[in-house]
């Protein structure tokens, strides 16, 4: 159901929960009437900057005329690179969600307004079903700060209404009147066609440019983004440990760590176990029985592994990983993405030489506790969030990037000159050359042993250079493939010899032991300390 919005220091009313659907042209006045019938007799034709043709509609709204409302999702459309996904706080339990891809335009069920659990819903649907976002949270001050910064508005109007044809009736009745008002007509409609050229050229321009920098975005690859597991599992363990079990008579049931890409966000959640609606942490329910807190930590990653393997290997070692330690894995095969209706072009650009498959770890301890390591040895395996809820353990919510099979690149080495070297099967590609001393690239590529071997053995191609963590997170285009060693490559210097076995359960704490090997003798803990299974929640 839409409803209007009204923003602090800026003019005008906007509309939010308006029904979206592609067209694939410019819709005529008797298909607006017809789905008018159906989705609601107010709407709007918008043009998106690709050049694409959208239709929204919603049901009258008491007191208000469309010629006044302006649509906040249109507005904003354009105001980020696509796809991208907000999620905007408007009072207490009210959220407007947008999403925004396909040529920037709104998908279906893209412009919805609700309670937190009705969006969280149609959001978690779209992140599921549609590939990757660039998710975005805000509140109302956030939005009017995109309002400000636009100056395209389109507003609604009655769809129904049979006002649209009398300004051009009107003006054929005045040319038959006025002789003069035939050459005033034709001079107006040759300036309005130079006009529509002058529009269609600049939104030409825009394509390409878009698509140039579509281009350009696709080879920054997006684990190169993302915090690596153990660093993920550090900034989480840090903010479980300020974490309470029990509060002024209320219980954590539920605790959930999102890792984004230079922060985490915590949300909680809390039974009543005796307490006050008065003490109840954050947003409490209405039948004052459960709440839900939040909070945002800014955190400073450092860079990380631009490993990555193709899809046969990284499914291995994820495997291998769950094996060795006795997680459960749940591993989904990439989803296809299908461009939604009206959206096809001839000159898209190619598919990515890279998939993403959703990965789920589940495990009875806290992962921070000895297993980071273990996840940054599996090449492209990055964690999205953490899960804990009471009496269920842990879930390690993430992804697993590989490379599509068959991808190859021409590579160039330091110092030839631009001479293309041979081309070889593609495992990773490398950002600027790490420094000799830097104890996380030998951390990162002595761990990835354990699972794939020792560095230029494994596999054609995936001996390449890592990043330091003084350098820099690559910000554009300027990534570059610097060089790709052929399957006959020596291992790099200074990397040992070591087994695929080298992270044995024997290495671990003794109350580890059962989990890594399911048949060994439990061991007893030391006098005095309490075990693993002892310790229970508080991990």
């Amino acid at each position: 159901m839409a409803r209007t919005l009204q923003f602090p220091n800026v003019k005008g009313e906007f509309v939010v929960g308006l029904s979206w659907r592609h067209e694939d042209d410019k819709p005529k006045r008797k298909d607006l009437i017809r789905h008018s019938e159906e989705k609601g007799r107010w709407g709007l034709v918008r043009q998106t900057i690709a050049g694409q043709f959208q239709s929204a509609y919603c049901d009258p709204i008491n007191g208000k005329k469309p010629a006044k409302l302006i649509s906040l999702a249109a507005l904003v459309a354009e105001q980020r690179e696509q796809p991208w996904m907000g999620l905007y706080k408007l009072a207490d339990n009210l959220y407007w969600y947008v999403a925004i891809r396909d040529g920037h335009g709104v998908i279906p069920e893209g412009d919805q307004i609700g309670t937190e659990a009705e969006v969280l819903a149609v959001r978690n649907r779209h992140l599921d079903e549609l590939g990757e976002w660039d998710e975005q949270e805000g509140t109302l001050e956030d939005l009017a700060r995109l309002v400000e910064s636009s100056t395209r508005q389109i507003k609604l109007r009655d769809l129904q209404s049979n006002s649209w044809g009398t300004a051009i009736v009107a003006g054929s009745a005045l040319a038959t009147i006025v002789g003069g008002g035939i050459g005033c007509w034709m001079y107006y409609q040759h300036t309005e066609k130079e006009k529509a050229e002058v529009v269609a050229a600049q939104r030409r321009a825009v394509v390409s440019a878009l698509k140039a920098r579509k281009d350009a975005e696709s080879r920054i690859l997006p684990w190169t983004r993302q915090a690596m597991p153990s660093d993920a599992f550090r900034a989480c363990r840090d903010a479980w440990s300020a974490q309470p079990m029990t509060q002024e008579g209320w219980t954590l049931t539920a605790w959930h760590c999102g890792i984004q890409q230079q922060s985490i966000a915590v949300d909680a959640s809390w039974d009543r176990a005796g307490g006050l609606a008065d003490d109840a942490p954050g947003h409490m329910s209405p039948d004052a029985q459960h709440s839900r807190s939040s909070d945002t930590r800014v955190v400073a990653f450092p860079v990380p592994s631009s490993l990555a393997e193709p899809i046969e290997a990284a499914s291995r070692a994820a495997w291998t990983l769950s094996q060795r330690y006795g997680f459960t894995l749940s591993l989904t095969a990439a989803p296809l993405i299908a461009p939604l209706p009206g959206t096809a072009a001839k000159n898209d650009v190619p598919v990515d030489p890279w998939i993403s498959s959703p990965a789920t770890y589940t495990t009875r301890v806290a992962p921070w506790f000895w297993f980071g390591p273990a996840f940054d040895a599996v090449p492209g395996l990055r964690v999205n969030a953490l899960e804990w809820t009471l009496g269920g353990g842990w879930k390690v919510n993430g992804a697993l990037y590989a490379l599509r099979n068959g991808a190859a690149a021409s590579t160039t080495a330091p110092g030839s000159k631009g001479r293309a070297l041979e081309t070889h099967p593609v495992a990773a590609i490398a950002t600027p050359e790490p420094s000799s001393n830097s104890q996380a690239t030998n951390s990162v590529q002595g761990e990835l042993t354990a699972v794939a071997g020792p560095v230029g053995r494994s596999s054609p191609g995936n001996a390449v250079a890592t990043p330091s963590p003084a350098q820099a997170m690559p910000k554009g285009p300027e990534v570059k493939v610097l060089a790709m060693a052929p399957s006959s490559a020596p291992a790099a210097p200074g990397t040992p010899e070591q087994s695929p076995q080298r992270l044995q359960s024997a290495q671990m704490p003794a109350a580890l032991a059962a989990i890594a090997e399911p048949n060994a003798p439990a061991a007893q803990a030391p006098a005095g300390k309490k075990s693993a299974a002892q310790q229970g929640e508080t991990w």
